[in-house]
């Protein structure tokens, strides 16, 4: 009984789409550094767009992008700096 609660969990859509999520990082640790793997950092970086795009919708997210924005001159220079 347990067992079948086990992979039904498994297979739940949500725990299949968190584990694609995860995957792209986990399969980059396991290969070539060499090779870059170019692709995977791509799908990585648009799950992070995906969350600025879902942030929209909250205050808090609104605010951290307000101040980033404003900062974004001082941390071009700290970024010049540690450079």
């Amino acid at each position: 009984f347990f067992r079948q609660q086990w992979l039904g969990f498994l297979f739940e859509p949500t725990t299949v789409l968190d584990a694609l999520a995860i995957f792209p990082y986990y399969l980059e640790k396991l290969g070539d550094k060499s090779k870059g793997l170019l692709t995977l950092r791509l799908l990585r970086l648009f799950r992070v767009f995906q969350l600025v795009r879902l942030g929209q919708y909250n205050t808090t997210f609104q605010s951290f992008v307000n101040v980033m924005t404003k900062s974004l001159p001082y941390l071009r220079l700290l970024l010049v700096v540690l450079i």
